[in-house]
């Protein structure tokens, strides 16, 4: 998972740092940031793909402008700038720090530089750093082993304890030990920060559409399922053949929708007449994903998001609310939350819908809210709301997040209406 990033020059995002859980909910105003902070996440993963071309960053949901405009413009001596990201993959420190420029010139292309921080013995070290100290024990230990018996009697007659210390360790082979395991150190933390990092390469914004969820013969840009919804019906005709028990998870968390009685998987996927047939508890017929309730398609669409082990480890949904009934939307978060779970899914949704926040628990440490604005000079800033800050009633009891949102005592909701 993703435990951590530190976000500096990228659009609305002057410089942040966030910790991360399993499941991430940020809200607040409209053109706060929130979007900001998931393309963040998505340029790191277009770095870690080699991919920072227009189309691979478009294709997985970030809004792509000029490049003058996707660093701060809070003041012109950054215009020109770097846009610096870090990541952290264990919560320890290690990870890996992108530098991502462009020449801002029409036909330019973004150019990047990466380095990577490993956690050490006595610290934290980026990988160049680590190579050059590296490199400098293999020059002292040249040095060394080049040094004639009577040099090394004339070092030791000079009385210098350091020098001599440092000789002692050579001869006996504590110095070699040591540069060994310093690098076989280095070497191992950073395979597993690559392997760590693999699956951001997926990372996505998803925010799907009411007309490309309906159809269900469009394909996405991207495998398994576009950012829109493209590909739903084939991903749940892999999910039906190969994840019984995960297609069970999505038949549960339907059942939540108080209509919902059953969906036909098993019609001939080759025919043209092909479709997804749903049964309402209430109707004698079967009816097509053509007519079915907006609602009833998203929460489909979230659910076979997490559940398929096609689709990203890691991923965000714009808008989680869209559609949904403020009770339903709770549930649904609440069930989308253990489905993340369990099968091993990070999650970064926004929402603008306070009921929403009634289906996470921030007493969990793997569900974190996060409440987005911006400063007086319009950079992005964001808090964690914990649970430390629960308000409470007259008699002791919690007040419900939603209710803590529209009173204003969490925040995230425009001042002066």
């Amino acid at each position: 998972m993703l435990k951590a990033i530190e976000i500096n020059n990228f659009k609305s995002a002057e410089k942040l740092n966030l910790e991360f859980g399993r499941v991430n909910v940020f809200i607040g105003e409209n053109g706060s940031g929130k979007s900001t902070i998931f393309e963040a996440i998505t340029f790191v993963a277009a770095a870690e793909s080699d991919r920072l071309d227009t189309e691979f960053l478009e294709n997985r949901g970030i809004r792509v402008t000029s490049p003058k405009f996707m660093r701060s413009n809070f003041s012109e001596d950054f215009v020109d700038e770097s846009i610096k990201i870090s990541v952290d993959v264990d919560g320890e420190g290690n990870g890996r720090e992108y530098e991502i420029n462009h020449t801002n010139e029409t036909y330019g292309e973004w150019q990047l530089s990466t380095d990577t921080l490993v956690a050490v013995n006595d610290g934290l070290a980026s990988s160049l750093a680590l190579d050059k100290r590296l490199n400098q024990f293999r020059k002292i230990e040249r040095l060394l082993s080049s040094l004639s018996p009577q040099q090394v009697n004339d070092a030791k007659d000079f009385g210098d304890e350091d020098f001599i210390g440092l000789l002692n360790d050579f001869e006996n082979g504590e110095y070699t030990k040591r540069m060994d395991e310093l690098d076989t150190l280095a070497e191992r933390r950073q395979s597993g920060i690559t392997r760590e990092l693999s699956p951001l390469k997926g990372f996505v914004i998803y925010s799907p559409q009411n007309k490309q969820l309906r159809n269900l013969t469009e394909e996405g840009s991207i495998r398994p399922v576009g950012i829109h919804g493209e590909g739903l019906f084939k991903l749940l005709r892999e999910i039906h053949a190969k994840q019984p028990e995960a297609l069970a998870d999505i038949e549960a968390g339907l059942s939540l929708i108080g209509w919902y009685k059953s969906m036909d998987l098993d019609n001939e996927p080759e025919l043209p007449e092909d479709e997804l047939y749903i049964q309402d508890k209430y109707l004698s017929q079967p009816f097509t994903q053509r007519s079915a309730n907006e609602g009833f398609l998203y929460v489909l669409f979230y659910m076979a998001l997490i559940v398929s082990k096609d689709t990203p480890k890691i991923f965000a949904i714009d808008n989680i609310d869209a559609a949904l009934n403020p009770k339903l939307c709770a549930k649904i978060t609440s069930y989308l939350v253990e489905l993340a779970k369990k099968y091993d899914k990070q999650l970064f949704l926004t929402t603008q819908n306070p009921a929403t926040l009634d289906g996470i628990d921030v007493f969990d440490e793997a569900q974190k809210l996060f409440v987005v604005s911006r400063k007086r000079k319009g950079q992005t800033t964001v808090r964690e709301f914990t649970s430390g800050e629960m308000p409470k009633t007259d008699g002791g009891e919690s007040v419900m997040l939603s209710e803590a949102m529209i009173r204003g005592y969490i925040g995230g909701i425009p001042k002066g209406f």
